[in-house]
């Protein structure tokens, strides 16, 4: 079962990095928009295990993607890459090394209190934000504003080891696939984006499956760091 579940993965993966490259080349999309996806694939491929060497590898990519996405004219997009995504990934790397497990690191949850102040800042920024990206005229700023702000979210729940990561993670890799798809709907050399977040998306499902096993292995040897 456990090799035919690893089979599965690497073909899959090979079939993304194909397509990504078939696809990017069909339709002469930039190498530079490509190159950030390449990198993703493996960095996506390390977080379906939630392999701390995944936060490393993708913190640096983050620079990358951040003036790809200046192109796409997705500001908050960019400005999450470059001011959130990259150094919180780094620093989650270092401390995840601190608190390491395996290739992973001890997870915790959240108490009832930091969830229902977690809920209400969220709610609170987004209006903000999405008040901000409607009056400087963004592509698809309901889409942008919502990934972006989920996937800040998702990278300080990271740091903090929170085992809710996983479940914003796939809520957010939902509004990334409807984005890219109506990117692509406007640009059709966006395509590789859209095929990355599919493939991403069933990485994320794996990684929910890997923090889940993890954790729970934890309990059992009492590894899991305090509830915050």
């Amino acid at each position: 079962m456990k090799s035919s579940y690893i089979n599965t993965k690497n073909i899959l993966t090979l079939i993304a990095f194909l397509l990504v490259a078939i696809s990017g080349i069909t339709v002469k999309q930039n190498f530079f928009f490509m190159l950030p996806l390449f990198i993703s694939i493996c960095v996506s491929f390390l977080s379906s295990e939630a392999n701390r060497y995944a936060y490393l590898i993708g913190g640096l990519n983050s620079i990358i993607y951040g003036f790809v996405y200046l192109n796409f004219n997705t500001y908050a997009t960019a400005l999450n890459a470059f001011l959130v995504s990259f150094p919180v990934q780094i620093v989650t790397f270092i401390n995840w090394q601190k608190h390491a497990y395996k290739k992973s690191v001890c997870f915790k949850k959240m108490s009832v209190k930091l969830r229902i102040f977690v809920t209400i800042a969220f709610v609170t920024i987004w209006i903000a934000s999405f008040i901000v990206l409607k009056s400087l005229g963004t592509d698809a700023a309901f889409l942008d504003n919502t990934s972006s702000l989920i996937g800040t979210l998702v990278t300080i729940l990271q740091f903090f080891a929170f085992i809710e990561y996983t479940y914003l993670w796939i809520i957010n890799a939902i509004s990334i696939i409807l984005l890219n798809i109506q990117l692509t709907l406007d640009d059709v050399t966006k395509i590789t984006y859209l095929i990355f977040s599919l493939y991403s998306a069933y990485c994320i499902v794996l990684s929910y499956i890997s923090v889940k096993k993890l954790y729970k292995e934890q309990n059992v040897k009492g590894d899991t760091q305090n509830e915050m």
